[in-house]
């Protein structure tokens, strides 16, 4: 994903808000944060990981700014990954901001960080057909990633339909699920400006999947979301990856259509004999371009098993699909 070079300063990209870069050690290589300036200072949407390296960088941008980090006063944050929320607390702890999240996102935090989620993600794997000695070592791969998750505790919950004014702006909180239970988007229809966070982003998509200790399937909210962001007047468009670019419509409407081509292809592979997910995903990127089901990482295995999963429950609740759940869960045609 082209970017601005690491040591790159602040970009302007609006009256009073500026974008700044972060670098990451995942293949998205930068993360965006975006500080917006108001009569009491400044706050932060999302805030980089919790690395010396991000930390370094956020003192270098704000002193190319002129200022300081204690001018700070409250902290934003899209959704809980540790890319977004990772220095929240430091900058807590120096400055005394306040931390706002989503209320969805403090259980999504809870499950990623707590002791019963090994147990919780086996089961699950399993219970979609992962065969036992691949769920045993992939579990352990998600785990060592989810507990990098930072304990954020946040001082505001948000639910979305809340108004943010912050200096001559007044941002739209729109609930935005799918990547994460609670991602919010903050629109500002003035000037016809949302800052998106992961949900829509210009060259990858954001994995959308089923989580271990929900029910609730996140796919039908993330594509409404799509839907909302292509008739949306947007003219700026600020991600959490990668440089702003004008409207989402282009790509929000490519991104319901990669989605709708998934689940056409899953329904050409349901036959009368029942398959797992695991099986079906195997089918799904038997010859994928540029890297097969065999070439995949335990981790990414996880989260292509969890969109299918997504997109295999709601076939069924659609009448699309059949399922059988015996302990194991298989999909067969209607």
């Amino acid at each position: 994903m082209p970017d601005l070079p690491e040591s790159a300063p602040p970009e302007e990209v609006a009256p009073g808000i500026w974008r700044l870069v972060f670098p990451i050690t995942t293949f998205l290589r930068s993360v965006n944060a975006f500080l917006v300036r108001d009569r009491d200072g400044y706050a932060l949407v999302d805030c980089g990981m919790d690395t010396e390296e991000c930390h370094l960088r956020l003192d270098e941008q704000l002193a190319a700014l002129n200022v300081r980090l204690r001018a700070i006063h409250t902290i934003v944050a899209t959704h809980g990954h540790p890319d977004h929320t990772g220095m929240a607390n430091r900058i807590r702890s120096q400055t005394g901001a306040r931390v706002w999240l989503h209320a969805g996102e403090q259980a999504f935090i809870d499950y990623r960080r707590g002791d019963s989620s090994t147990e919780l993600l086996e089961r699950w794997l399993l219970r979609y057909g992962v065969p036992a000695p691949e769920a045993t070592e992939m579990v352990a791969k998600v785990r060592e990633g989810d507990r990098g998750t930072p304990d954020v505790k946040p001082d505001r919950l948000l639910q979305g339909g809340e108004d943010i004014p912050l200096g001559e702006y007044r941002f739209e909180v729109h609930w935005t699920p799918g990547h994460t239970p609670g991602h919010i988007c903050f629109y500002e229809p003035r000037n016809r400006m949302l800052l998106c966070g992961d949900h829509i982003l210009q060259e990858v998509a954001p994995n959308v999947s089923l989580l271990p200790y929900t029910d609730e399937n996140p796919m039908p909210g993330y594509l409404d979301a799509l839907r909302w962001m292509a008739d949306m007047p947007v003219e700026l468009t600020l991600p959490g990856h990668g440089a702003p670019f004008p409207s989402p419509r282009d790509r929000a409407l490519e991104l319901i259509g990669h989605q709708t081509d998934r689940q056409a292809h899953l329904r050409s592979l349901l036959t009368e004999q029942p398959r797992t997910a695991y099986e079906l995903a195997q089918q799904v990127w038997a010859d994928a371009k540029p890297n097969t089901w065999s070439d995949f990482n335990l981790r990414l295995r996880r989260n292509a098993l969890g969109t299918l999963a997504a997109h295999l429950e709601l076939l069924a609740e659609r009448g699309e699909a059949a399922r059988i759940d015996d302990g194991v869960v298989r999909y067969s045609a209607p």
